[in-house]
């Protein structure tokens, strides 16, 4: 069964990585196959001989809240463990800063792993390393170091159902 987006120019999607260029196509695809799952619900139309369902902004929306969870994860710039790392600094705004053994003690990481989230977000300018004192070193959020998370750039459902009804 043939499915047609009627409102698929209507839909935005970023476009400055690669990555999410192919990605566009496998939202088009997820809302097609929402549109599938529901083909005997949906009436069944016709164009030059073929016969097809249209897909609904309902589909969208689905395809919406399955594909912000995975696009702002493989479009954010910060890897998993910078990007955790980053959140538990972030929720727990230390005054004095922290060494990357108490981070690593909390976080319950290998020291691999703390080391290079650190560098990582250090070199992205989220964090700010302090030497102290015996070279022990502390870090703290940098001034403005908002964690900007990566956004989908999908149209929200209520405004596309605003453009197409």
């Amino acid at each position: 069964m043939a499915v047609v987006i009627p409102y698929v120019d209507q839909l935005t999607f970023p476009d400055n990585w690669l990555r999410a260029r192919r990605d566009h196509d496998r939202f088009l695809h997820l809302i097609e196959v929402l549109a599938f799952l529901h083909q005997h619900q949906r009436p069944r139309k016709q164009h030059q001989g073929r016969e097809y369902i249209e897909a609904s902004v309902s589909d969208y929306r689905w395809a919406y809240f399955l594909a912000s969870r995975v696009l702002t994860q493989s479009m954010d710039e910060l890897t998993r463990w910078a990007r955790e790392l980053l959140s538990y600094v972030e929720r727990t705004r230390p005054k004095e800063g922290l060494s990357r053994r108490e981070l690593r003690e909390t976080l319950q990481w290998p020291d691999r792993r703390t080391r290079e989230a650190l560098e990582e977000l250090v070199e992205l300018e989220f964090l700010e390393v302090n030497k102290g004192a015996n070279n022990r070193y502390s870090f703290h959020l940098a001034v403005g170091g908002a964690s900007s998370r990566a956004t989908t750039g999908l149209i929200p459902p209520d405004e596309l159902e605003k453009v197409w009804d």
